[in-house]
């Protein structure tokens, strides 16, 4: 929500109303994007994203005063090579919250899409026992997240299955893939938002105890703890 005009705000005004980065290869050309540019938030995230390897496009807001930008990455075609270049475009409020808007419509209608899917993988976890159901159940949650999805739905059935599974086989691979799910979600996190919900399954992983798998959790939750102190200091 717009809480002053971008004129006066601390990290717009320092944003022109158009401003671009160019690079040719995987160097710098010229000036990189102010400093600000670096703190707007993408609408949308972690399904959109200002990752160049996974996206063209994407809107930001700022957090100080909502001003909302369009944030874009073009290839180009160069004499001395093939490049990119990054435009970030100050919007009209008006648009800049109809695109938001439509951003948001977009991320509802693929999550519920992905949770109605995600039927079969989680009544697998809470009744069956068979190892190949409940790889092929993992694999579907593992997937769901690497594609950006909203996977946390999910978190109190993963840990249920740990509390309940050795990590030998015939259950080594489910209770590995298991731990990298937790980890992977660890790494995604990257704003306050992500910070409350990584303290929540912090949480609920300490409270099952899971003494079988202490030695393998302890790395993801000294992980956890060190995002969480960080986005905290920023």
């Amino acid at each position: 929500m717009r809480t002053q005009g971008h004129s006066a705000c601390r990290l717009c005004r320092s944003l022109p109303d158009r401003v671009s980065e160019r690079y040719i290869g995987a160097v710098l050309t010229g000036d990189p994007l102010p400093a600000a540019a670096r703190q707007l938030e993408v609408i949308g995230a972690p399904l959109f994203s200002d990752d160049p390897a996974r996206s063209r496009s994407c809107l930001k807001r700022c957090p100080q005063c909502g001003t909302y930008y369009s944030w874009k990455m073009n290839y180009l075609s160069l004499p001395d090579g093939d490049g990119e270049e990054v435009i970030l475009t100050r919007l009209e409020p008006e648009d800049g919250e109809q695109r938001a808007q439509d951003v948001q419509a977009i991320v509802q209608e693929t999550n519920t899409r992905f949770i109605a899917d995600a039927r079969y993988a989680m009544h697998a976890l809470q009744h069956y026992d068979d190892p190949g159901d409940l790889e092929r159940a993992t694999a579907f949650i593992l997937g769901g997240l690497l594609r950006c999805h909203d996977i946390t739905f999910a978190v109190p059935d993963l840990i249920t299955t740990l509390e309940r599974l050795s990590p030998d086989p015939p259950y080594d691979i489910v209770v590995s893939r298991i731990l990298l799910i937790f980890t992977k979600l660890v790494r995604m996190a990257q704003n306050e938002q992500d910070a409350a919900s990584i303290a929540r399954i912090r949480d609920q992983l300490l409270a099952a105890g899971l003494e079988q798998h202490q030695e393998a959790l302890q790395p993801i939750l000294n992980q956890a703890d060190k995002l969480l102190g960080s986005l905290a200091g920023g």
